[in-house]
């Protein structure tokens, strides 16, 4: 046998699968570390809107998601009916409470309670301020929206007990 083929066999004891269990493990390890990072955390844009502020102005919204008023659709579009109304809101800077109702008696869903709106607190930037303002503006309208998708707690709908309560 010449020295260049004895070059070419394995050594004895070696298998041909080493590089290929290797590869393996590599891929497996991998995948685990992969997945234990998970998906990134989602940042809030309405996070600021939770800290409790002073504020004279206080506004509550209440949505009436009573079968009467939905019809047999999901519901009205109540929070772009009131989009003005909302604005007006945060111009104010008020603390702002959403919630819905249904029922005979005062059942009501809070999805809110007390978020500020209030875009100049601890914010000098004003460009930060504009941004935050157009934020609370789309935070209250989504909050709206899932106040007016809400499903109705009970039968009927008695808004002098909801605004009650």
């Amino acid at each position: 046998m010449n020295p260049s083929d004895t070059a070419a066999l394995p050594a004895p004891g070696r298998r041909k699968t080493a590089p290929t269990l290797a590869g393996a493990l590599v891929m497996v390890l991998t995948a685990g570390l992969i997945s234990a990072c998970g998906d990134a955390p989602r940042l809030d844009a309405c996070a600021w809107m939770k800290e409790p502020v002073d504020t004279a102005g206080r506004t509550v919204v209440l949505v009436d998601d009573s079968a009467s008023v939905r019809g047999r659709s999901a519901g009205r579009d109540y929070a772009h009916s009131i989009g003005r109304l909302l604005a007006e809101v945060v111009d104010r800077k008020d603390t702002v409470s959403v919630g819905s109702f249904s029922g005979d008696s005062a059942q009501i869903t809070w999805i809110a309670k007390d978020r500020s709106t209030d875009w100049v607190k601890d914010n000098d930037n004003s460009i930060n301020q504009q941004k935050r303002k157009q934020q609370a503006a789309g935070c209250l309208t989504d909050l709206v929206g899932k106040a007016g998708s809400a499903v109705p707690q009970s039968g009927g709908s008695n808004v002098l007990a909801a605004l009650t309560a």
